[in-house]
């Protein structure tokens, strides 16, 4: 158990190293290539950088993104740090954003457009302790729920409890930190977890995943919502089109090598670490629950476009977080989100 209190320790010492460097440059360790020639843009993570990204990272530590004739800096992010925003304010050009925030930030006239689509799956689960029961919906009556941020519950869980007949006033909250830690100590009963970093945590603490846990999955039930993925601030779109094709076409190369070769990718994503954060065996089990979301569509087959969007998807999302209020507005989504880019950079 020891492990990942220790693994949660390095990544919130890793804020204040990152911080230090700042922004890092997609050509580190290919100081020989020329850039004056090459297009600059500046690409914000989601997060620090960690399995979550590992494609993109394996493009920027390998060149790919420098052999497309692109000069990429990528600027991690951070508890503090906000894509969209950053986005739309011009201090990055292209950001993994998350979906929800992006239709709220369009609303209110934020000059992005939706470009990729990261998870083809919600990467969001519910989990309990064995000794607790959670087989469908309706065991989250009377539950203690974990919530890790203010603001409304999650809209996956808002649906999953209707699909029980219940509601929000049918479970207890508590506030609890991103670490399993609440779980394990019993603060709650319900952890809302993440696919590509909570499930080494478990593994650290010696709780099988998902073995050793119960799982409640709304990808399975059909509220699954669109999350992460990549939006360009338009201003940079409309100056710089190819760059921002080229961006994806390196991206997709880096997410099938991570695809292909998981073990083999750890070395990219430690680039991107300060010393005492990087963990190996945690990174290749985050990698290949990561590449899973990546590559899966909810129904658990093959999905080979990898990083397209699935309008489907998106406009299925536009309408449970209009359901429960986590949006105010509908959006005609053909107007912010351009399939056409990825398109074009998937052609061989």
């Amino acid at each position: 158990m020891k492990k990942w209190k220790l693994r949660i320790a390095a990544l919130t010492a890793a804020a204040a190293v990152l911080a230090f460097f700042g922004v890092m440059s997609a050509t580190a360790g290919h100081a020989g290539q020329a850039r004056s020639s090459k297009t600059s843009l500046r690409f914000q993570l989601s997060f620090f950088p960690n399995a979550q990204h590992v494609g993109f990272l394996v493009a920027a530590n390998r060149g790919y993104y420098g052999a497309a004739g692109l000069n990429v800096k990528v600027v991690p992010g951070g508890p503090t740090v906000n894509p969209t925003l950053a986005l739309a304010q011009g201090n990055a050009d292209v950001a993994q954003v998350d979906f929800p925030e992006f239709l709220q930030a369009v609303a209110k006239g934020a000059p992005m457009t939706f470009i990729g689509l990261t998870y083809q799956q919600d990467p969001l689960t519910y989990v309990s302790l064995k000794k607790t029961p959670l087989a469908s919906p309706a065991d989250l009556k009377g539950k203690k729920f974990g919530v890790q941020q203010a603001g409304p519950l999650d809209a996956e869980l808002q649906a999953l409890l209707a699909k029980a007949g219940l509601s929000t006033s049918d479970i207890t909250t508590v506030s609890i930190g991103f670490s399993i830690e609440d779980l394990v100590n019993g603060k709650c009963d319900v952890f809302p977890s993440r696919i590509f970093f909570h499930p080494a945590q478990f593994e650290d603490a010696n709780i099988p995943y998902p073995g050793g846990l119960n799982v409640l999955d709304p990808n399975k039930y059909g509220v699954g919502l669109a999350t992460q993925g990549l939006a360009v601030n338009n201003a940079y779109l409309k100056k710089n089109p190819n760059a921002v094709v080229a961006f994806l076409k390196a991206s997709l190369r880096g997410w099938r090598m991570a695809i292909g070769n998981p073990a083999q990718v750890l070395g990219d994503i430690a680039k991107f670490l300060p010393p005492g954060a990087n963990n190996p065996k945690d990174n290749l089990i985050d990698t290949k629950y990561t590449n899973g979301i990546v590559t899966h569509s909810a129904n658990g087959k093959l999905y080979r476009k990898i990083l397209q969007i699935d309008m489907a998807a998106l406009n299925r999302t536009q309408d449970i977080l209009l359901k429960y209020k986590v949006v105010s507005k509908r959006l005609n989504l053909a107007k912010y989100v351009n399939t056409a880019l990825m398109a074009r950079a998937a052609a061989r």
